[in-house]
C-alpha cells in the first residue's frame, strides 16, 4: 500500500478528477482510498519487484490493423486479455454529463481505466512493457482514462505522452482513419 501510495501525487497533477473518481469507487465499495488506489497501480506494482520482471511474467497481446491490411479498410484494433485468475474483467459503460466522451471500458474491479472504445470512434488497446527507467508516476490505468476521454488521435497521443508516467506500455490506438502505436517507458515514447 506504501509503495501505490507514492504515486498518488503525480496521479493528482495529471488527472485529479480520476483521483476523486478512485475515492468514489472506495467509499461506494466501503473500502479504503488506499486500497482502491493500490488496486489501479496493479501494473505498476508487477514492475516494482525485478523478481517478478526475471521470472518472464507473461502479458497481453496487442495489434491494430486498417487501410490495405483489412479486407474492407475497416480499422481495427484489439487485444488478449492475459490477466491472472483473479483479476476478473468486466465491461463497464461511462456516461459522462460533464462533456467528456462516453466510452466502453474493459476493466477488473476498482480499476478506473483499461481497454476501450469513446463515443468519438478512439479505440485503445495496450500490453505492459517492463523497462530499466520504471519509478513513480501516473499508474498505467489513469494513463488509459485520460487517453480515453480525448477527442482525436492526436489528443490521445498527446495525453500519453504528456503524462508522467511510472511504467512502460504499448498503446495502439484508431480511428476510422488509422491507427497509430504510441511504445513508452517510464520517461521516453517512440
Amino acid at each position: 500500500l506504501q509503495y501505490g501510495m507514492e504515486h498518488l501525487p503525480a496521479s493528482k497533477e495529471y488527472a485529479p478528477d480520476l483521483v476523486d473518481e478512485v475515492d468514489g469507487i472506495a467509499q461506494g465499495a466501503g473500502v479504503a482510498f488506499e486500497k482502491a488506489f493500490f488496486l489501479n497501480c496493479f501494473d505498476e506494482v508487477s514492475s516494482y519487484n525485478p523478481d517478478l520482471v526475471n521470472k518472464a511474467v507473461h502479458g497481453c497481446t496487442a495489434f491494430g490493423a486498417t487501410g490495405r491490411a483489412t479486407r474492407e479498410g475497416t480499422t481495427y484494433v484489439g487485444q488478449g486479455w492475459d490477466m491472472d485468475e483473479w483479476y476478473v474483467p468486466y465491461l463497464f459503460r461511462l456516461l459522462r454529463p460533464d462533456g467528456e466522451p462516453e466510452a466502453l471500458v474493459l476493466g477488473h474491479p476498482s480499476i478506473i481505466g483499461g481497454t476501450g472504445i469513446n463515443s468519438h470512434g478512439l479505440a485503445m488497446v495496450w500490453n505492459s512493457l517492463k523497462p530499466t527507467d520504471t519509478r513513480v508516476g501516473a499508474p498505467c490505468t489513469f494513463v488509459l482514462r485520460k487517453a480515453l476521454q480525448q477527442q482525436s488521435l492526436g489528443e490521445l497521443v498527446g495525453a500519453i505522452i504528456n503524462c508522467p508516467r511510472a511504467n512502460g506500455m504499448n498503446f495502439i490506438a484508431g480511428a476510422s482513419y488509422g491507427v497509430v502505436d504510441v511504445e513508452v517507458t517510464a520517461t521516453k515514447y517512440s
